[in-house]
């Protein structure tokens, strides 16, 4: 060290290599609009068939059970409370603050997929693990067409945005939402299933066997290979109404006879969104758990740009939220501000002290100081939250 010392020049390119480390830093920490003010909350939400008080003493007592004794070196469940509804269950696991959301995320993923094993094939494959974040931030592009249908639309941008928004690692959810999607619609009918002896699981059997394919090898030529796979039988609403249901005694019956088969909007998702008058898909994505909300935004508004030439001719979008265009601008008046305040600083310092290279001095180390700063913020993984727009 003290070699160091004696040689200017070593202290000027070791404060300058630190200070590139500092900047470096600086651009890398991850960005959030508001401070981390709440604890880390988790949510597993599932769809349940049941009754809630049946769920509730079949499965929801244990499940809450494992997650209240998840113990890891550094995480601590302070509460665990579910909701129980006729169709839908979620629990939410509320652990002590200063706990890394990710690391909550992982240990409730664990817990659950551990646990998936005894719950209804119906709910096992359905089980949503999420980060509830109040005030991760957000992005939203709506897209538009006066000349097509959203279907239609959805159809032509969905495969050209949705691989490349899967592989956005900022993001715990980006897809592209199409809010009149059509979906496979299937009502039994009470008075029919109780005249054929029939019950939900002997049509939930048939639909199973009906919607699913199966794969049947594959051939592979040079370094080449193609999978083999037959289709499911029922390729269309009208097909699935013909398949049969056997009702016992020797007697079989159509799925058509036993349960209303339509393919419709669900009245529970019937939403419309409009830009300008006109219906519009809606591309959404929120951040994960500690996640570079700016990074994530950006690097979305990139993958719209690219695919935009390939887009036909009628469709448009606009973005409806953009937190990194919120993000830049309060960055741009916090170092605005900053280099003002120091601009003040070194006139009233000259004032006092009436000596420029003292002052100069003093203006070279005020900086650098804040520079190292960040090389701290950035290896103890600190956010840099910005609570002012």
């Amino acid at each position: 060290m003290e070699s160091i010392y004696r040689s200017p020049l070593r202290v000027y390119l070791v404060l300058g290599m630190l200070g590139l480390v500092g900047i470096w830093s600086a651009l890398r920490l991850p960005i959030s609009l508001f401070p981390n003010s709440t604890k880390p909350n988790i949510r597993v939400c599932m769809p349940s068939e049941m009754a809630p008080e049946t769920f509730l003493r079949a499965h929801g007592t244990y499940l809450e059970a494992a997650l209240r004794g998840i113990v890891a070196d550094d995480l601590a469940v302070d509460k665990v409370t579910g909701s129980y509804l006729p169709r839908e269950t979620c629990l939410e696991v509320l652990f002590k603050w200063g706990n890394s959301p990710q690391k909550a995320l992982r240990e409730v993923q664990t817990v659950v997929t551990s646990f998936a094993a005894r719950l209804p094939p119906e709910t096992r494959d359905r089980i949503r693990t999420f980060a509830n974040q109040a005030n991760g931030g957000f992005l939203a592009i709506v897209f538009f067409s006066k000349t097509r249908s959203l279907d239609a639309l959805y159809k032509v941008l969905d495969p050209q945005l949705s691989p490349q928004l899967a592989k956005v690692k900022d993001a715990t959810n980006a897809n592209l939402w199409n809010p009149q999607q059509h979906q496979l619609v299937i009502e039994l009918k009470p008075e029919a299933m109780a005249a054929f002896g029939l019950f939900p699981n002997d049509v939930a059997g048939v639909l199973q066997a009906g919607l699913a394919s199966y794969g049947a090898g594959s051939i592979t030529v040079g370094a080449d290979a193609l999978s083999i796979e037959f289709p499911r039988p029922a390729q269309t609403a009208v097909e699935l109404k013909r398949m049969p249901v056997s009702a016992g005694r020797g007697r079989t019956v159509t799925l058509g006879d036993v349960a209303r088969v339509d393919v419709a909007v669900p009245v529970e998702s019937a939403n419309v969104f409009k830009t300008n008058g006109i219906s519009s898909l809606v591309l959404f994505a929120t951040p994960k758990a500690g996640g570079n909300v700016k990074a994530m935004a950006e690097e979305i508004l990139a993958i719209v740009e690219k695919a935009k030439p390939f887009f036909p001719a009628d469709v448009e979008y606009k973005v409806l939220v953009d937190p990194s265009e919120f993000i830049r601008s309060a960055v741009t008046n916090v170092g605005r501000e900053v280099a003002l305040a120091a601009f003040l600083a070194v006139v009233v310092l000259f004032l006092f002290v009436g000596n420029a290279r003292n002052v100069a001095t003093a203006a070279i180390e005020i900086p650098i100081s804040i520079i190292f700063a960040f090389i701290l913020m950035r290896l103890s993984g600190m956010n840099l939250n910005l609570i002012s727009l």
